[in-house]
């Protein structure tokens, strides 16, 4: 049966972060009055992230609280104990962070669209606004009026439900829906489950 849709990985498919996060952390922090050096907070981001990277092997997921716990821990390590400062951090985030859509993206998209393809993003990213937020960011926002955020909905790829979750929402079958991502776990094998045709 022929193809009506296709779904995106939006990280490292369709756009990539210019900068690395404990960075963008730093400059936020910069900009809060704060005077620490970039090596210490990369190394407090790290440490932090290894206690993250623990939880999600026990099956944690991503999302806006997560992303709290954290920053949390960041600023722990750099000898900070402000919740306050926590939360301020998390929601200046999505204005400080950068994304740049790769260069054939726009082109492949418009193509998609002339050929009355439906669009959905099925990210692994932490709420469906910062997902837009992003989208915004690098110009791809006009595409996809429909997102599948996994810190928002509290699945994430790549559990088959996602993907069926996406199916019903584009009101499509999955076996007529093409995945494209970048990564063979969370892409490939989950999209496979659901009978997705694969372009990875």
């Amino acid at each position: 049966m022929a193809l009506s849709a296709i779904s995106f990985d939006f990280g490292g498919t369709l756009a990539f972060e210019t900068e690395e996060d404990y960075e963008v952390y730093h400059r936020i922090l910069t900009n809060l009055g704060f005077n620490f050096s970039l090596s210490s907070l990369e190394s407090a981001f790290k440490k932090a992230r290894t206690i993250w990277n623990a939880k999600r092997q026990r099956g944690e997921i991503w999302n806006e609280e997560r992303m709290l716990k954290l920053v949390k821990d960041m600023l722990n390590f750099i000898g900070v104990k402000n919740e306050e400062l926590a939360t301020k951090i998390v929601n200046l985030w999505p204005e400080n962070v950068s994304f740049k859509a790769y260069e054939d993206v726009s082109k492949t998209l418009d193509e998609l669209i002339k050929s009355k393809y439906k669009l959905i993003i099925i990210s692994n990213v932490s709420s469906e606004r910062n997902l837009r937020t992003y989208l915004i960011k690098c110009g791809l926002q006009k595409y996809f009026s429909y997102l599948v955020a996994s810190g928002t909905v509290g699945i994430e790829k790549p559990n088959k439900e996602i993907f069926l979750l996406a199916s019903k929402m584009l009101g499509v079958e999955p076996h007529r829906i093409l995945h494209v991502g970048d990564d063979y776990e969370t892409d490939y094998i989950g999209a496979k489950m659901q009978d997705l045709r694969l372009c990875c």
